[in-house]
C-alpha cells in the first residue's frame, strides 16, 4: 500500500511540476519579446534577489521541515510547525536587511528601485510558502491545485498586462500578487490542521539549528545558480542578463523536475534506511540511472540544437542566448548525478556536513570563475563558470559517497520481492488498459 501511494503521489507532484515547466514556455518568450533584452533584464536581476531573499526566509524548514514532520508522531505537528513559523518570522528581519543591502548596491536595481521593492516583498512571500507542509502530510492533490491556480492566475495577469517595455514593473507585481493568494490560501487550510503559535525562543532557535546546515547548503547551491543574475548584474550589463536568463531558466526548469522526486522520496528514503536499507538503495539505483541517462540525452539535443531551439523561441535578436543555451545544457547529467546522491542519499543518510561542504566549495568555485570570466565574456562567461562548478560538485559528491562506504551497499542491494511482485503486477495492469485502446490509437494513426 505504501509503494502504491507513492506511485500515485509522484505523478501528482509531476504532474504539478510538468505545468511549472509549461509556465517558462509561455512567459518567457513573452517577456523577452516585449521588454527586450534591458527591460527583460532588470526583472530577472529583481527575480534572482527574490530567490535569495525568499531562500533566508525559507532557511532549509523545506527539507528539514518535510524530514521533521515524518520523524515524529502527531502528537508534535503543533509544536514542529509553529517553532518553524516562528523562526521564519526572525528571518524577515536579515532577509530585508539583504534585500536592501542589493537594491543600493546593484548599478540595475539601484536605478529600478521599485523593482527592488516588489522583490523583496515576493521574495518574503515565497520564503513563508506553506505548500511544505501539505506535501510532507501526503496531501498532494491539495497541492497541486494550489499551485495550479496561482500559476494560471499569474499567465492571464501578465498575458493581459504587459504589452510593451515600460510594463516590466507589473511582471514582479503579478508574481507578488500570485504568491499571496497562495499563502492565503493555504494559511486557513493550516489554521484548520495545527494550533499556530508563537513558539518560545527556545523552540525557535532549535527550529534554526534543525535547519541550519539544509540553509548553507541551500545558500552555497544558489551561489551558483539563482544568484547568477545578481552578480551578472554586479559585473556585466542588464542586456547581458537579458540574454543569460532565458537560457539559465530554461536549464534549471529541466534540473528542477528533480524537486517533486526529492520532495516525495526524501521522507520515504529516509524511513527506509532505518527500516529496509536493501529496499532504499535499489530504488535510488533505479532511479539515478533512469534519469542520468534522460538528462545525458537532453544535453546532447540542447547541445546541438541550442542555438536553433532560442532562435525560434525568442527570436533573432537573441543569437547570443541560443550559444549560452548550449553551453549550460552540459549542466544537465552533471547536476542531475550530484541532485540524486545528495538529496536521495546523503541527506537522508545524515551526511548533510558532506553535503553542505561540497555545496560551499561549488558555490565559490563558481563565484571565483565568475569574477575572472565574466567581466570580459559578460553572459558566456557565467555560463562557463555554472558548467565548471556543476563537474567540481557532481565529482566531490561521488568521491564522498565512495569513501563512506555508501557506494558498495548501493551497487549490492536487491529489492524484496514483494516489491518485485507489486511492480510486475503495475506493469500488467498497465498493459491491460493499454490494450483495451482502440488499435487507432496503438499503431499511432
Amino acid at each position: 500500500m505504501r509503494e502504491r501511494k507513492l506511485f500515485t503521489d509522484g505523478a501528482l507532484l509531476y504532474f504539478a511540476h510538468i505545468s511549472r515547466y509549461v509556465f517558462p514556455l509561455i512567459i518567457i518568450p513573452l517577456l523577452a519579446r516585449q521588454l527586450g533584452a534591458e527591460r527583460y533584464g532588470i526583472v530577472l536581476v529583481g527575480l534572482s534577489m527574490a530567490t535569495l531573499v525568499s531562500l533566508i526566509v525559507e532557511f532549509g524548514f523545506n527539507v528539514s521541515g518535510t524530514r521533521d514532520l515524518a520523524a515524529h508522531d502527531v502528537s508534535k505537528i503543533d509544536e514542529v510547525v509553529s517553532s518553524i513559523l516562528t523562526a521564519k518570522l526572525i528571518l524577515m528581519v536579515p532577509a530585508i536587511a539583504f534585500g536592501l543591502f542589493t537594491i543600493f548596491s546593484s548599478p540595475v536595481l539601484r536605478n529600478a528601485p521599485m523593482v527592488g521593492g516588489l522583490s523583496i516583498v515576493y521574495g518574503l512571500l515565497q520564503g513563508t510558502n506553506l505548500l511544505w507542509y501539505f506535501r510532507a502530510r501526503g496531501r498532494m492533490a491539495l497541492v497541486v491545485k494550489i499551485e495550479l491556480v496561482a500559476q494560471i492566475l499569474n499567465i492571464i495577469l501578465i498575458v493581459s498586462f504587459v504589452k510593451n517595455e515600460d510594463a516590466y514593473i507589473y511582471v514582479i507585481l503579478f508574481y507578488v500578487l500570485a504568491s499571496l493568494l497562495t499563502l492565503c490560501i493555504t494559511g486557513v487550510m493550516l489554521a484548520r490542521d495545527v494550533k499556530v503559535r508563537i513558539a518560545s525562543w527556545a523552540s525557535a532557535i532549535g527550529a534554526l539549528r534543525g535547519g541550519g546546515a539544509i540553509f548553507v547548503l541551500t545558500g552555497a547551491v544558489a551561489a551558483y545558480t539563482a544568484a547568477s543574475g545578481l552578480v551578472l548584474g554586479w559585473l556585466s550589463t542588464p542586456d547581458q542578463v537579458g540574454f543569460f536568463g532565458p537560457a539559465d531558466k530554461l536549464i534549471n526548469a529541466g534540473l528542477q523536475l528533480l524537486n517533486p522526486l526529492s520532495t516525495l522520496l526524501l521522507p520515504h528514503m529516509t524511513r527506509e534506511l532505518r527500516s529496509n536499507p536493501d529496499q532504499a538503495y535499489a530504488l535510488l539505483k533505479r532511479t539515478t540511472f533512469l534519469l542520468t541517462v534522460g538528462s545525458f540525452l537532453a544535453s546532447i539535443t540542447v547541445l546541438f540544437l541550442g542555438p536553433l531551439i532560442m532562435n525560434i523561441f525568442l527570436g533573432h535578436s537573441y543569437g547570443e542566448a541560443g550559444r549560452i543555451f548550449s553551453v549550460l545544457g552540459l549542466t544537465l547529467p552533471l547536476g542531475t548525478i550530484s541532485y540524486c546522491l545528495s538529496m536521495l542519499l546523503l541527506l537522508p543518510a545524515r551526511k548533510d556536513f558532506f553535503v553542505t561542504s561540497i555545496a560551499i566549495i561549488g558555490g565559490a568555485v563558481n563565484l571565483v570563475c565568475a569574477l575572472v570570466l565574466t567581466p570580459g565574456n559578460g553572459a558566456m562567461g557565467m555560463a562557463i563558470s555554472r558548467v565548471i562548478a556543476e563537474f567540481a560538485i557532481a565529482v566531490m559528491t561521488v568521491i564522498v559517497t565512495i569513501r563512506s562506504g555508501l557506494w558498495r551497499d548501493i551497487w549490492s542491494a536487491r529489492p524484496s520481492g514483494a516489491t518485485e511482485i507489486w511492480r510486475f503486477g503495475r506493469f500488467q495492469d498497465l498493459k491491460r488498459k493499454l490494450l483495451q485502446f482502440p488499435i487507432t490509437f496503438r499503431s499511432g494513426l
